[in-house]
């Protein structure tokens, strides 16, 4: 038994010598170790039974009975990362995921910094759009937020695109709102939806939660009589005063228990929505992990950003498919 339980021990050690000689680039911090022994764990976890909604990452998006919403922070998304031409076509890829992303960071006084970004995402045969705010913030800090969407999978309506209008300058970043409606469904019965782009400030983000609910009424009521809205950005704040902050203003967060920023850390990003009202929302939701999902370094995958994307899919049918089931069922 003794000897059965050294020679045990002893292959342990060079298993995990081996492991950590090959990942040597990659450990920089404990942090960096506590991260990749997360991951070794997970794969092992993943190849007994693998999540069904994970399996989808090794191609784009193409379902068409939803709509998968994200919102990724750039991190100081400017000339410079823009001139990288490794991280633009990482951040192509990760954008080509998603039917429609709300950005965040966008810094700079070039505009064609967006344009030549889309156009990067379309060099492959896709068709996206996008939608650009005005500068955003005080003083002499401005970052511009954005919408990039497929427009074979959504339609946005220019009118109730718009930056919400702060008289007594209760947000530093001003939120950047924008309407669609899912084209993969019949106009009458299609999934319409505001997206509420909000980068809140990491100084006074408790404060400035304290908002959402008047910001949710505010673009409630904007004239277009849109029940579904989603608050969708970088709040942050951590998950449980992101939760309770929720709670407050009758939103609930799509993503529990997970990290959002890239070393594994930390809970900044996230989309609340009202589940009374948004019941399209089909319950599948995560983070997209692109240092493992790429095989990247830390270094590599911060050079991209300092955030992971965050994901939500909703049912291009308006009430959700179970809704349209059940009234389809009720008419025959």
């Amino acid at each position: 038994m003794r000897r059965l339980l050294t020679t045990l021990l002893l292959g342990l050690f060079l298993v995990g010598g081996g492991w950590a000689l090959v990942n040597r680039d990659k450990l920089q911090s404990s942090e960096d170790w506590l991260r990749l022994v997360r991951q070794q764990v997970e794969r092992l976890r993943s190849s007994w039974s693998a999540p069904a909604r994970l399996a989808s990452w090794s191609q784009p998006q193409t379902h068409a009975s939803v709509v998968r919403i994200a919102t990724f922070n750039i991190q100081a998304f400017g000339p410079a990362k823009a001139a990288n031409a490794e991280v633009l076509q990482y951040l192509a890829e990760i954008c080509r995921h998603f039917d429609v992303i709300a950005i965040q960071e966008i810094r700079g006084q070039d505009q064609a910094l967006l344009p030549q970004f889309v156009k990067k995402i379309n060099s492959q045969g896709a068709s996206y759009g996008f939608v650009l705010s005005p500068p955003l913030g005080r003083n002499t800090y401005r970052e511009q937020a954005a919408f990039i969407f497929n427009q074979e999978v959504v339609h946005l309506d220019n009118a109730y695109s718009y930056t919400i209008n702060d008289p007594d300058d209760v947000m530093i970043r001003e939120p950047y709102v924008g309407w669609f409606r899912a084209t993969q469904a019949p106009a009458d019965r299609a999934f319409t939806f505001s997206l509420v782009n909000l980068h809140l400030d990491s100084r006074r983000s408790t404060t400035e939660m304290g908002y959402l609910q008047e910001l949710f009424r505010i673009v409630r009521s904007d004239g277009r009589g849109e029940d579904d809205v989603l608050l969708i950005g970088d709040f942050n704040l951590g998950e449980r005063s992101l939760e309770r902050a929720g709670k407050k203003s009758g939103l609930a967060p799509v993503l529990r228990g997970a990290a959002t920023n890239t070393r594994g850390t930390k809970h900044y990003d996230n989309i609340l929505l009202d589940v009374r009202a948004t019941s399209e929302f089909t319950g599948q939701s995560g983070v997209f992990d692109f240092l493992r999902q790429f095989n990247l370094t830390i270094e590599q995958a911060l050079a991209i950003s300092d955030h992971l994307p965050v994901w939500a899919e909703f049912s291009v049918l308006e009430g959700g498919a179970i809704r349209q089931a059940a009234a389809t069922t009720e008419q025959r």
